[in-house]
């Protein structure tokens, strides 16, 4: 029950995940670390967001960590130029 009433409430966050980071990718350093929180249990909901961070061509490694509900780690390393 716990889990479902957190996906209930957070799913407004969820769907800010990707337009927020797109806002703040420009500015974002070699090396900056995301974390995002419930990454399995709200898998549907971040769809697109983990599309984006899973396509190497956007500068990022990840992996979902072994924490209840999953929680994904990613560090920003984009191509030099």
């Amino acid at each position: 029950m716990r889990y479902r009433t957190c996906i209930l409430t957070c799913i407004v966050w969820v769907l800010l995940a990707l337009p927020t980071l797109q806002l703040v990718k420009p500015r974002l350093s070699h090396g900056a670390l995301i974390v995002t929180d419930m990454t399995v249990i709200a898998k549907k909901a971040y769809t697109d967001l983990l599309g984006n961070l899973h396509d190497p061509a956007n500068g990022f490694k990840t992996m979902t960590t072994p924490f209840s509900g999953g929680l994904e780690v990613t560090v920003y390393l984009p191509d030099p130029e």
